[in-house]
């Protein structure tokens, strides 16, 4: 039978909605902000999932079979009913209320003053700043346990037909992210998303450049040896001129010859569409490696090196490694861009005219290079 992937979070926090109606609640997304950005992963509960299903087995809460090490609770005026009565018949269950406790039950039930007191007795309060480090001090936390993160590394596990998943996102956009990671005991791989490749993954130092991600995967199939690193630097080749063919949403083609590097929207300002950049250029030698990298491009990067299509990129940094594809003497490189059709609708008037704000320039520019590894 195949087992479904399921998320393997650590912990519990009630769903906000039914104590919002009622009075003054913390939202989700700030406690989710608190915990992402300390890698701990959770899952939202609705009070009424409390009522059945649900169980306290040696501590631990279990919902449809996954088990978490607490519940969390929002701070609320007004509790929910259905989650004060769970909360109450299992002492011995791990509840925070973060920032304070509420003072009155939601659906003011005859017995409130009791419930609220008997789903109160014996349970604390933890400041929003301090529940992350309140977590980790009962144990709850991943099997993966990570040195140097920051809040902009934001970690999920699955755990998927016996295996374990990890993804780790650098979410910052100009912080690169330098860690020690320490797994359970077994094997590893890294999986090339861009490539569809596991290679083995046995160095406990990771680096995440901004806007990228690590995915980890216990116990790997046909896992390939670990690329070398790269060699000693022994040149690069920039790219500063280009044709340009434009290839608009409406149709239209234009081509532009020798054209320097610098954003389309610059002198096209509503241009929507395809945008292929060419370029040839010459190796007496062949590297060892070769890393091609552009500095801007939006949206999207599609390179072709002497008619090899590789990897669509679509978020940066966009860099690719193009060893492969090169071959002594003359070589054909194509960058194929595209835009969303959000600037085409700048010629189209709608109800707040034609006018309208666009924050992220069209094209690739800035530099273009191809740095190559001995």
């Amino acid at each position: 039978r195949h087992q479904l992937r399921r998320l393997m979070e650590s912990l519990h926090a009630l769903f906000e909605a039914e104590a919002d109606w009622s009075g003054k609640t913390m939202r989700g997304p700030v406690i989710g902000k608190e915990l992402l950005s300390c890698q701990l992963d959770f899952m939202v509960l609705p009070a009424d999932v409390l009522k059945g299903g649900t169980a306290v087995e040696s501590g631990t809460l279990v919902v449809n079979g996954r088990r978490m090490g607490a519940l969390l609770v929002p701070a609320c005026e007004f509790i929910p009913a259905d989650a004060a009565r769970f909360i109450a018949a299992h002492p011995e269950l791990p509840v925070l209320f973060v920032n304070r406790f509420p003072a009155g039950i939601a659906e003011a039930p005859a017995d409130e003053a009791a419930l609220l007191a008997a789903a109160l007795r014996n349970r604390k309060t933890v400041a929003l700043d301090k529940l992350s480090e309140t977590l980790r001090s009962m144990g709850i936390a991943d099997t993966l346990t990570i040195k140097g993160a920051t809040p902009a590394l934001h970690t999920y596990h699955y755990r998927k037909e016996g295996k374990d998943v990890w993804m780790l996102m650098n979410v910052s956009s100009n912080e690169t992210l330098n860690l020690a990671l320490t797994l359970p005991t077994g094997s590893y791989g890294r999986y090339d998303a861009r490539e569809d490749r596991t290679e083995v993954f046995t160095c406990p130092a990771l680096t995440i450049a901004p806007y990228q991600s690590v995915v980890l995967v216990s116990a790997p199939e046909n896992a390939e040896p670990a690329r070398p690193s790269l060699g000693a630097q022994t040149g690069s080749l920039a790219l500063e001129r280009f044709d340009l063919e434009l290839r608009e949403i409406g149709g239209g083609v234009e081509t532009i010859r020798d054209f320097v590097l610098k954003p389309v929207s610059s002198f096209k300002r509503d241009f929507s569409g395809e945008l292929i950049y060419t370029a040839s250029f010459h190796l007496g030698a062949l590297p060892k490696w070769a890393v091609f990298s552009a500095q801007h491009v939006y949206e999207c990067m599609e390179l072709t090196i002497n008619g090899k299509s590789l990897s669509f990129i679509y978020a940066p940094p966009y860099e690719q490694e193009i060893t492969d594809s090169l071959k002594l003497g003359k070589n054909e490189i194509t960058i194929r861009g595209a835009t969303t059709a959000l600037r085409n609708a700048n010629t189209k008037p709608g109800i707040f005219g034609k006018e309208r704000t666009v924050l992220e320039p069209t094209g690739m520019f800035g530099e273009v290079i191809i740095d190559l590894f001995a």
